[in-house]
């Protein structure tokens, strides 16, 4: 009788574990939403705002010259960074940023490029 009841109490207290960490494992995926203006973003990537239009060009471009590099798409990086540079050149304050786009923009060699 003793160890039936021994027995007992080793499920439940196996169940009870088990339940919570269950519940903890929810309770950890739900913190990983973001909550933006009442909305649930769950895994969606969302493109940051500027307050200059020209910042956010720049930006864009930037996205696609990283894309074609990781992609190994010298051709593409380099039409990005001519397109890059026509940006940066209104953009106060972009000297070094305009100096890479330029460099990546005056080769059709990866290494160089990276």
């Amino acid at each position: 009788m003793k160890n039936l009841k021994i027995s007992m109490a080793g499920m439940l207290f196996f169940i009870f574990c088990f339940a919570n960490a269950q519940d903890e494992e929810k309770k950890t995926h739900e913190k990983g939403k973001m909550e933006m203006d009442g909305k649930k973003m769950d895994g969606m990537k969302m493109a940051p705002e500027f307050k200059k239009e020209n910042l956010a060009r720049a930006f864009v471009q930037y996205e696609h010259i990283k894309n074609a590099l990781v992609d190994s798409n010298a051709g593409d990086a380099q039409k990005s960074a001519e397109m890059m540079n026509k940006v940066l050149a209104d953009v106060e304050g972009s000297d070094a940023a305009l100096t890479a786009s330029q460099k990546i923009a005056a080769t059709d060699d990866l290494k160089l490029q990276r």
